[in-house]
């Protein structure tokens, strides 16, 4: 089992931005694990401006806002795992990852370190906020999940 002292679940904007945030807090052993292809989520299809006006004072397409954040991730050589699928996260605050080379566990050392099994970070005032039941990409609470599931364990034990 590997260890880590954080570790992040899914490399799109929030992702990228908390892999950034904690490595500006002397943060290094991070690990970024991302299910697709490459980092940067949603934002590689938004291709209108707009974005980055308050972290970088510029107008930005999303995937140039993305690259942003990637490039800096790269900077900073923070570990990231693509075409990674979380399959389990267990009470010992371990995580269980199948990609293709296999099944690999590893452990947060930070959560470990604050007594908490999954910590939740959330820009707007609720959990979720403009995020429907039909984008099953994104963990969140408030709807019923197949009992059994990663995201059913997610709104019970989170």
């Amino acid at each position: 089992m590997q260890e880590k002292e954080v570790i992040i679940i899914g490399g799109g904007a929030a992702g990228l931005a908390a892999a950034v945030a904690c490595h500006q807090k002397g943060i290094e052993d991070i690990l970024i694990i991302e299910r697709g292809d490459n980092l940067g989520g949603i934002l590689q299809q938004c291709i209108h401006d707009g974005f980055g006006l308050e972290k970088f004072n510029t107008s930005l397409t999303g995937p140039e806002y993305a690259q942003r954040y990637i490039d800096q991730v790269a900077n900073k050589k923070i570990s990231f795992l693509l075409n990674s699928m979380v399959v389990g996260l267990t009470p010992q605050k371990e995580v269980a990852v199948v990609n293709s080379q296999g099944l690999q566990h590893y452990r947060a050392r930070e959560l470990s370190k604050y007594k908490v099994s999954i910590a939740v970070l959330e820009k707007e005032d609720d959990v979720g906020w403009g995020i429907s039941c039909r984008n099953s990409g994104v963990v969140h609470a408030g709807f019923n999940n197949k009992p059994g599931t990663l995201m059913a364990q997610f709104c019970v034990e989170g």
